[in-house]
């Protein structure tokens, strides 16, 4: 990392490059977008975090060259109105980020006074064009994606709960009548009484979350004393919303495994085929903490 950053260094007083090589530098800069990607690269359905990551992302590249009071209380669709360009809000030099080798490194390099001055003026420069960017590109203004954090067992007991998942399903005309949508605030109120949920049905041992849609499935699963479905219309609409896709590489990932099913040797399976080897690979693939489980099974087959 220290020689990169010389490097860098090097590079941008001479040619005066900035955002490209300096974000080299930084490592919070990168670590920012690569947590998020590494995050949505997951097969689980992450649709009720989306928004709040969004949030997050664009909140930690701001806080980069902006001051805390700037940003430290607002959240999506907030962030977007940040005056990003406004001098008076910026960090001052020796509080913007620009990585801890590349600060070690400045006193060390022979410059003058004034291309240190404009070293720290394209930094901040650089931070307000990816920010700018983020802020015209990220769907942050998008209702209901921020409704749908309902889907988090933590919203549960939320007081403006009940209104989120109305207003999300209402922009579900085509599916559910208002006479449904009426439904799913009365059994959502079901849902937010029930006594049988606790902490175990959503957080693992470690104190990490569970997978959201195992989540909802034991609760889907709850029946009233009769034997019924405790939450029928309310199991469909949260069906449907857990369906939304949060990205598209698990869509990347399923045309890579179709490329590995229908080879040159099998060009002539049918759509049927194709879908029932996927179906069996998927069924056959061993979840968290199975691993063991399905190793001995495979190795063992006469048991």
């Amino acid at each position: 990392m220290y020689s990169t950053c010389a490097s860098v260094l090097d590079k941008f007083f001479i040619n005066q490059h900035t955002l490209a090589k300096l974000s080299r530098c930084d490592s919070g800069f990168t670590s920012a977008f690569n947590g998020f990607l590494t995050l949505f690269q997951s097969q689980e359905p992450l649709i009720h975090v989306l928004y709040s990551e969004l949030s997050d992302l664009l909140k930690n590249i701001l806080k980069k060259f902006l001051k805390c009071e700037v940003i430290k209380d607002k959240e999506g669709q907030d962030l977007l109105d940040t005056d990003i360009m406004k001098k008076d809000l910026m960090l001052s030099n020796d509080r913007i980020a620009i990585g801890e080798s590349t600060r070690q490194l400045l006193p060390k390099k022979n410059i003058t006074p004034l291309d240190k001055v404009g070293f720290f003026s394209d930094v901040k420069d650089a931070y307000a064009a990816v920010a700018k960017h983020l802020i015209n590109h990220l769907p942050l203004d998008n209702s209901l994606l921020r409704r749908l954090r309902f889907l988090h067992p933590l919203m549960r007991q939320q007081e403006k709960s009940m209104d989120s998942i109305k207003a999300a399903a209402r922009k579900f005309p085509h599916i559910f009548s208002d006479k449904d949508i009426d439904q799913i605030g009365d059994e959502w109120m079901l849902y937010q009484a029930e006594n049988e949920i606790n902490e175990s049905w959503f957080m693992e041992e470690g104190g990490s979350y569970q997978r959201v849609d195992r989540y909802w499935a034991r609760v889907l699963d709850v029946k009233t004393s009769t034997g019924k479905e405790k939450y029928p219309i309310l199991g469909q609409f949260v069906k449907v919303v857990l369906a939304i896709s949060h990205g598209q590489a698990d869509v990347e990932r399923g045309f890579s495994l179709n490329k590995y099913t229908v080879t040159s040797q099998r060009t002539h399976l049918s759509e049927n085929a194709v879908n029932g080897l996927r179906t069996i690979k998927d069924a056959v693939t061993p979840p968290p903490k199975t691993e063991q489980i399905y190793s001995h099974f495979t190795e063992n087959p006469s048991e």
